[in-house]
């Protein structure tokens, strides 16, 4: 196991689509910051001093790298918390925690409600919700049905945080409750797209098995310790279908890292075979993502 160290500037070069490190009271329903070394500074994203421990685990039929937020709960891959009872660690049983048949949504319809509390979404927040949920029902035909927070099936809880992330809680269907959070101040309705596509099943597109088919990652210049699992790829239960798309809504940034990441930061972290670059695209669903998803759904 080892430490590791993500900044302000890190953080708001690096996620695109937001990065989660808060703890979640699955008795109130309200997620909280025990147990974390924060410091705020309001319009900007939070300087977050350490994370915990980073971790091999067994998540959704594939092996990951996790880091270590507290007792029960871990990221995976920027913007995705998991609780304890979704993976499996080196030693146990390998299942498919965390997942109903193979991650996906029965009939493309997906239950929701909004948080109360003080996670309760702000207006922004709503609209950027809804936008989103057009953009799938439009483009894939999904249905979203509100239902209330005592809801005994599979569903998305909506809330708005302040501490300047989006995050998802699962990939694919989660079984109960799983959340997807945003702060409105830094995030709109791109990026609800690009976490409503975690909650439905997609990864990010830099982590196909077949990247290297397409991208370069320069590993020489991303400092040791930084979380380079965001560039691994993914090994063991998942596929690119298609070729890889440099327009989906859940491809990372070519560039812009921070310095406490690479060593220059004027040097691309990752490029096209041939050394060009791209930027990071939150706009809409792209004809690749629409053609993933009808893939995995049909």
């Amino acid at each position: 196991m080892k430490k590791i160290k993500l900044t302000k500037l890190m953080l708001s070069a690096i996620f695109s689509a937001g990065v989660l490190f808060m703890s979640c009271d699955s008795d109130n329903e309200i997620l909280t910051e025990e147990g974390l070394d924060l410091e705020v500074t309001i319009g900007s994203p939070r300087h977050i001093e350490t994370i915990g421990e980073s971790i091999k685990a067994f998540y959704n039929g594939k092996s990951v790298t996790l880091f270590q937020i507290d007792e029960e709960r871990y990221l995976y891959d920027g913007d995705i918390i998991l609780n304890r009872n979704q993976f499996s660690l080196p030693g146990e049983p390998i299942d498919n925690r965390g997942t109903y048949n193979g991650l996906t949504w029965t009939n493309r319809i997906v239950y929701y409600s909004y948080a109360r509390g003080r996670n309760k979404p702000n207006n922004a927040t709503k609209n950027y919700w809804q936008g989103a949920m057009n953009a799938w029902e439009n483009d894939l035909n999904f249905t979203f049905i509100e239902v209330n927070n005592n809801y005994n099936g599979d569903y998305i809880q909506v809330q708005s945080n302040r501490d300047g992330y989006a995050y998802s809680t699962s990939i694919g269907r989660a079984g109960g409750r799983q959340v997807i959070s945003l702060d409105s101040r830094y995030f709109d309705t791109g990026s609800m797209i690009h976490e409503i596509g975690h909650a439905v099943g997609l990864e990010h597109e830099q982590k196909r098995p077949d990247a290297e088919q397409y991208i370069i990652i320069n590993w020489n210049n991303i400092r040791p310790g930084s979380p380079t699992y965001q560039f691994e790829p993914c090994t063991g239960n998942c596929v690119g279908d298609g070729v890889f798309d440099f327009g989906s809504i859940m491809l990372y940034p070519s560039s812009g890292y921070s310095s406490e990441w690479v060593y220059d930061t004027s040097i691309p972290t990752m490029t096209k075979l041939d050394g060009s670059t791209w930027v990071s695209q939150r706009s809409n669903l792209s004809s690749g993502d629409i053609a993933a998803m009808n893939a995995m759904y049909n």
